[in-house]
């Protein structure tokens, strides 16, 4: 998390791993083994959410009896340890991130490598602005089947802010990104406004979590998440216009899950929220409370 000074807050442990089992859960109820999951962090600062997605899903190895080798052989046993789980997690699922400090980048590379024992080598995270990046980029690091699992704590920069902080040429740049569009609902035309205005750049990062997990060459799509730690701004004016209305409305995800208000620890003097999205998972949520009064959704909506 960023906000406002360009200040980063990683994220704290604790919530890392909470969000990381929220968030991959629901796609385990489906049916999907912990080898088939792949995670990926467009803003991942230190790596403690790639950190915590690995963890969980070797200890869910574990707890299955699954490694990759064994599932594409349809046999199975139990891994004889989670320090082995966590290496047969590295090579069967996939994670990556993107981090636009390089000095960053590179700790969080370590901390992944040391994590499986440097027994491995592997480019988890890019370095660069994960907002410009192409889609052949992310084909680079998990090939065709992209990932199906966004884990995410995205910079909290004002729309008004963005060309103090990075000029007006990338204030442009973000427009032209993720430009207003227009669809048809039965005979209504509905306007979605794009990044602009007051929006904050974290609904960028939404809107970006969306267009990873639609990529792949996999053919029809399965169950994917999207999990997000946000402050309450994400579910507001303008911010929320460009991401999360977007997205529930135009783009078929739903909110699967919510937190009640949680508090940051350290400096960042700021409440957070939890929540998690899906699509193609069943949600028992729909024309929830959630929707209605977290994001204050009007009815008439709901097309």
């Amino acid at each position: 998390m960023k906000i406002e000074t360009n200040t980063q807050h990683f994220t704290p442990p604790d919530m890392a791993h909470e969000l990381a089992r929220r968030t991959i859960q629901p796609l385990l109820s489906r049916g999907l083994l912990p080898c088939d999951i792949r995670v990926f962090d467009p803003a991942c600062g230190n790596g403690n959410l790639l950190l915590a997605a690995e963890e969980y899903l070797a200890g869910e190895s574990v707890n299955r009896g699954y490694d990759k080798e064994q599932h594409d052989t349809a046999r199975r046993a139990p891994y004889d340890s989670l320090e082995n789980a966590r290496v047969n997690v590295a090579l069967g699922s996939l994670y990556g991130g993107c981090e636009i400090d390089e000095l960053v980048a590179d700790a969080a590379q370590r901390r992944i490598e040391d994590s499986i024992q440097r027994r491995y080598e592997f480019d988890h995270v890019m370095c660069g602005d994960a907002l410009f990046l192409a889609q052949s980029d992310f084909k680079d690091m998990f090939g065709p089947l992209l990932p199906n699992v966004i884990l995410l704590n995205p910079p909290f920069i004002a729309g008004g802010r963005v060309s103090t902080l990075f000029g007006q040429a990338y204030r442009k740049k973000l427009k032209e990104r993720f430009p207003a569009r227009t669809r048809e609902y039965e005979g209504t035309t509905v306007r979605f406004p794009g990044w602009g205005g007051r929006a904050d750049i974290a609904s960028c990062f939404l809107l970006l979590a969306d267009e990873i997990v639609s990529g792949g060459d996999d053919g029809p799509p399965g169950p994917q998440a999207i999990g997000v730690i946000a402050t309450n701004t994400i579910a507001q004016g303008d911010t929320r216009e460009a991401g999360l209305m977007d997205l529930i409305f135009d783009r078929g995800w739903r909110v699967h899950s919510c937190s009640d208000d949680l508090k940051w620890p350290g400096r960042a003097n700021v409440s957070v929220k939890m929540f998690v999205l899906t699509r193609h998972v069943r949600c028992e949520n729909t024309d929830s409370l959630i929707d209605q009064s977290w994001l204050r959704i009007p009815r008439s909506r709901h097309f």
